[in-house]
Parts: structure tokens; C-alpha cells; sequence
């Protein structure tokens, strides 16, 4: 029972005596085997095991799934955390897939679980396989092949290279229920269809063990990229890349440090061998430029070099206009903490602002006075002078009292009759890769 779960958790060093691991339960079959599996070490390895379950919303089987997760926690005395979410609400909200949202929901509500070690996921053998092939249909490079990793930060996933075959009959010889979702039966989606249709169709014409090969095929590449990764190149990976610089770098070495920036500043994301092409093609390309790698991601060339532009800079995203109290502001630029007392990395404006202050984002025509300029300046040449990226101008926080642009953060205040007494105000920005 549970071999591979076993052998796979010591040669990969994926749990250590005493950890607090946070599962992942959906109540399916590869959810609840990994639980049943982590129970059955827990004694040894002294662990804290909890699960958390989300709903998303929009299958009739949802609660049922809920109900069956709640009753097996409760049988063997496991902490439950439940979330309930409306995947089609926030793709909308985010302009993003529903299957996007649904991750994004996932790793959002893993993370804001506090004292955990690990978070382990229920992704088996099967499912590496049929990522590697969905990866080569769609066409990838060698990054690609390496299917899904084994663990990264936080993230484990013990049962990887556990088969579903072996799951289930080992579910079954110990009389251990789970769900079954259907959408997985339904042949509505890609990977639905490789998995009950592709296949199926390569094991009884071509290769009875394909997925063996799949398998074989990812592990060369992971031997692959270990060597790769052991290339020292001459170029720092910075948040920014200097296009200069790039072209003096062969294609392959330019993917290479493309993957590796990747990795550094944006680790969630999935991006095959087109992807990389456009993200190179933006070198030849005049300022400004930029190509869409996936609903939430974007590549921009300014001032002749290369970042990332992640999906709270994209198009379209309003920003509420918000008037600013002393104490805190949470505002869709940040949070802005004001007191009338001196605080740290703080910037101060006269008291009697605090009567008529808000935020907003930046509206045509806007002018205001900058601190040690004589007459107006328009804000558009003002942001042009100090070279922020068109990109990222209508997230820059500008100040008003009474209309009037009194600071514009974290740049400059403007010119204003001064008193005594001050206000301090901290502004802790969202991050969005500046």
C-alpha cells in the first residue's frame, strides 16, 4: 500500500519530520488518496495534517462534494478549511478564463492559510503525461517537457509518480469512497479529449505503454535542464532587460535568460515555445511594443528594454476615485496610512488637507504645480520628464485637495500654502512588478 507515495516522499525529500502540511481535497479520487496516504505516515513523521476544500460554484454536485469532504475530515479528526468562490464572477472580474480563476482562487486561499509547511497537491502520473502531450500539441520547447514539478516553494505533490490505475484499486481494497466529478467524463475540453480520447486511441494502435514514454520523455528533459540551468551566462537577470545586451546573446541563450526571468518575477505561468518566439521578437521591435503571453501577462519594450507587465496594468481596470481620513485607507492604488504624528518613510502635507483629500487616478488636462517649478505643468510632459512608462501612468496615485493636485506619489508634491501643522502619510503600494 502507497509504495510509490512512499518511495517518492524519500528519494525527493519532499516531507520532513514534525511538517504541517496543508492538503488539498477536492474529494476526488487522487485528493482523497493522498490524504488517506498522509494519515498513514502521520504517527512517523510527527505531522500537523489539515485540508482545505474550495467550492467553486458551478457544478450541482458542489455541495455534495462539500458534504463528503466534511464527513471524511471529521472521521479521522483533520482540520477543514472551506471556501466558496464563483469561478465565472471572477474571471469576469479579472478578465481571465474560468480555469485561470479557479487556479488563481486556489493558490490565493492555500496561501492565506497561516502556519503551514507544505501545501501538497493530489496531481498523479497520468496527469504528468497527458501535460506533456497537451504541452507537444499545442507546441513547446524543452521547459515544456518537463510536465508538472514535483515541488516548488511551498507546493509538493507526493503522489506524482503514482498511476491513477493504482489509485483507484487501492482506494477500492480499502473500502475508501470518493467523488467523481463529471466534467472529467465530458469531452467538452483539450485535455478531456487527450485523456479519454488521444490516448486511449495511441496505447491500442501504436505504444500499449505511451504513457511510460511520456513519462521517460519528461524525465530527460528535467536531466536536460538541470545541465542547462548550470550555464553560466554573462547577464544579470534584473526586473528589467537591456535590449543592447540580449542581442549580443545567441537565440537559445536569449531563451534561456527569458525562462530564467520568467521563473525570478512571474514563477505562475505556463508558457510554450510560441510564447518565447514573441517575447524575442519584441528585441527588433520599436518602443513600446508589448505581446500578450497569457490573459494576466504581458511583455513590453521601453526605453529599449524588456519587463513584465503583469494584470493590473492591463487596459481597462478602473481605479476608484477615494477620499483619504486619518488613520487607514484602503484604496485600489494601496493603502494609504495617515496620522497626525511623524511616522517612517512618510511624506507630509498641512493638516487642514484632511478636510477635502482624495485620490484618483490621473484625467486629461490635469496640471498642477510642481514643488520648485514656476507656473503649471502639464501632468502628461510632467511624467514624460521623468520617464514613467506610458504603461503605468494611470496607476500613479494623485493627490487632490479641492481639486487641486497637491502631491503626485511618489514622484512630487506640488506647490501650496504651507502651515504647522502636518499630516504624515505612508502609502504602501500594491505590487505590480515596478
Amino acid at each position: 500500500m502507497f509504495k510509490k507515495f512512499l518511495e517518492t516522499i524519500k528519494s525527493e525529500n519532499l516531507i520532513k519530520k514534525g511538517d504541517r502540511i496543508l492538503v488539498g481535497l477536492s474529494g476526488g479520487a487522487d485528493s482523497v488518496y493522498l490524504l488517506r496516504a498522509l494519515l498513514y505516515i502521520k504517527d512517523d513523521y510527527n505531522l500537523y495534517i489539515s485540508c482545505a476544500h474550495i467550492n467553486h460554484g458551478i457544478r450541482e454536485t458542489a455541495l455534495r462534494d462539500e458534504d463528503f469532504v466534511k464527513n471524511l475530515c471529521d472521521k479521522f479528526d483533520v482540520p477543514l478549511y472551506i471556501n466558496h468562490i464563483n469561478m465565472n464572477e471572477l474571471a469576469a472580474k479579472y478578465k481571465i478564463t474560468s480555469e485561470e480563476a479557479g487556479r488563481k482562487a486556489r493558490y490565493d486561499f492555500f496561501d492565506s492559510i497561516e502556519n503551514i509547511d507544505k501545501i501538497a497537491l493530489a496531481h498523479n502520473l497520468d496527469d504528468n503525461a497527458e501535460t506533456v502531450l497537451f504541452r507537444i500539441i499545442r507546441g513547446t520547447g524543452l521547459q515544456g517537457l518537463t510536465g508538472i514539478p514535483i515541488s516548488r516553494d511551498k507546493i509538493i505533490r507526493p503522489i506524482l509518480n503514482t498511476n491513477r490505475l493504482t489509485i483507484e484499486n487501492e482506494l477500492k481494497s480499502m473500502g475508501q469512497e470518493y467523488m467523481i466529478d463529471e466534467t472529467n467524463l465530458s469531452n467538452d475540453y483539450t485535455r478531456n479529449k487527450i485523456r479519454n480520447l488521444l490516448i486511449p486511441l495511441i496505447e491500442s494502435e501504436f505504444n500499449s505503454k505511451f504513457k511510460d514514454a511520456l513519462i521517460r520523455l519528461r524525465n530527460n528533459s528535467l536531466d536536460s535542464i538541470e545541465i542547462i540551468d548550470n550555464i553560466e551566462l554573462n547577464f544579470k537577470i534584473e526586473k528589467s532587460l537591456s535590449v543592447d545586451k540580449l542581442l549580443e546573446l545567441s537565440r537559445p541563450e536569449r531563451y534561456l535568460i527569458y525562462r530564467k526571468y520568467l521563473e525570478k518575477y512571474y514563477s505562475n505561468v505556463d508558457l510554450s515555445l510560441v510564447h518565447f518566439e514573441a517575447i524575442d521578437s519584441l528585441i527588433y521591435l520599436k518602443n513600446n511594443s508589448g505581446v500578450d503571453l497569457a490573459s494576466n501577462l504581458r511583455f513590453v519594450r521601453y526605453n529599449d528594454e524588456l519587463s513584465i507587465l503583469k494584470d493590473t496594468y492591463k487596459k481597462g481596470i478602473i481605479l476608484k476615485e477615494t477620499f483619504l481620513k486619518m488613520g487607514i485607507n484602503k484604496t485600489d492604488f494601496g493603502i494609504f496610512y495617515i496620522s497626525d504624528k511623524e511616522t517612517e518613510n512618510s511624506f507630509t502635507l498641512p493638516k487642514y488637507f484632511i478636510d477635502d483629500l482624495k485620490v484618483r487616478s490621473r484625467k486629461p488636462g490635469d496640471r498642477f504645480i510642481p514643488k520648485g517649478f514656476n507656473g503649471t505643468k502639464k501632468l502628461k510632459d510632467f511624467f514624460n520628464d521623468i520617464k514613467v512608462p506610458p504603461f503605468k501612468r494611470d496607476f500613479v496615485p494623485i493627490i487632490l485637495f479641492k481639486e487641486e493636485i497637491v502631491c503626485v506619489v511618489p514622484y512630487r508634491k506640488a506647490e501650496y500654502d504651507d502651515t504647522n501643522e502636518k499630516i504624515w502619510i505612508r502609502w504602501e503600494k500594491y505590487e505590480r512588478n515596478d
